[in-house]
């Protein structure tokens, strides 16, 4: 039975060697990245994707502009973030009673339930565990922080130390996709170029 990779030879239509290594090459190596394409269709250079290369500039034009920042800037920013903090603690506690006490009521009422028979017990014990367990992990004792309020100047150095490590991160994993992508691009260049064939094409997003 031929598979995707020999079906041009099972049914007797031309391909060459070249096409051949080019087809099964999609199985391994960078050209793995094009695997969902089409086998006919050219293995292709990769490009460092944009996600990474606006992640860095973002991250790099936040920091900027929170080192712009007077004090008053930042006394109305961390004011703002402890209010939505308020807001949300406030908003998940409701939330939660909510599915507490509908959890909770259920519960009550599976349990006063008197099963009509006694192959009807295995029922009740299940519903009972499902109520249970749902009220450990969906209820339980974890309520969301609201942030101390800190003196401007060591709220600015925090915040400012987070947006510095962000972009680090982000210059870091641009950095690592170049590499990645490099790699990847040579192994492609290396394949073709033991085929005797011509450079490869920057793949298109």
């Amino acid at each position: 039975m031929p598979t995707g990779y020999t079906a041009p030879l099972h049914d007797g239509d031309p391909i060459t060697f070249e096409q051949f290594v080019l087809r099964c090459s999609r199985a391994m190596g960078a050209a793995i990245m094009q695997r969902d394409d089409s086998l006919d269709a050219e293995i292709a250079l990769r490009e460092v994707d944009d996600y990474r290369l606006n992640a860095v500039e973002e991250a790099g034009l936040a920091l900027a502009e929170a080192l712009g920042r007077s004090n008053e800037e930042w006394a109305a920013l961390q004011a703002t973030a402890i209010a939505d903090a308020e807001k949300h603690r406030a908003e998940y506690l409701t939330r939660r009673a909510g599915i507490e006490g509908r959890y909770t009521a259920m519960l009550d009422a599976v349990r006063a339930w008197v099963p009509p028979t006694a192959e009807h017990e295995g029922l009740k014990k299940f519903m009972v565990e499902q109520l249970e367990e749902s009220l450990r992990f969906d209820v339980g004792n974890w309520t969301p922080d609201v942030p101390a309020e800190l003196p401007v100047a060591e709220y600015r150095e925090r915040e400012l130390n987070r947006l510095a490590r962000a972009l680090e991160r982000d210059t870091k994993q641009l950095e690592e996709d170049r590499e990645r992508v490099r790699s990847q691009n040579a192994w492609v260049i290396a394949l073709r170029e033991s085929l005797g064939l011509p450079a490869a094409t920057i793949a298109a997003e």
